[in-house]
């Protein structure tokens, strides 16, 4: 039961910070007069990075297996990447929709976050699709002999 909720655990913590990764990424391109409390997305970035690494080392740790742990690591990568990915195909309407239920905008604002999602979109794209690369060789490196690669 420890190692089930351990395990869980750490999934979530490296979930979580891959797919925090796709909005600070975003972040970055807007300017910092739109946010309503101080936020630096740079520290964001770092505390995500933290996270992934944490979250790496938790489940291999757990597992002692590197074969279980690369498998796992690769179906949880692929999931922000899907994410990310249906983020980008929906665009602009759905971003303008949470700000505005966030925080009522007016049209200089919209203009601004319209103008830094053209930005960032190409980004969380190459984001998106980076997961689900290293997502899926993650998990075709973890069918194979591990002994031939080391």
């Amino acid at each position: 039961m420890k190692k089930f909720i351990l395990i869980q655990l750490y999934n979530t913590i490296y979930i979580t910070a891959l797919t925090a990764l796709v909005p600070i990424l975003f972040t970055f391109e807007l300017p910092s007069q739109i946010f309503i409390v101080n936020f630096s997305p740079l520290i964001a970035l770092t505390v995500a990075i933290i996270g992934a690494i944490v979250g790496v080392i938790g489940l291999y740790k757990v597992y002692q297996d590197l074969k279980k742990t690369l498998f796992s690591l690769g179906i949880l990568t692929m999931v922000p990447g899907i994410m990310a990915l249906v983020l980008v195909l929906i665009g602009k309407p759905f971003i303008i929709i949470i700000f505005k239920i966030v925080r009522n905008s007016d049209p200089f604002i919209e203009k601004i976050i319209f103008t830094s999602i053209e930005r960032a979109a190409l980004g969380i794209g190459a984001l998106a699709f980076s997961y689900i690369v290293i997502g899926s060789a993650l998990v075709i490196l973890s069918k194979k002999n591990l002994k031939d690669f080391f």
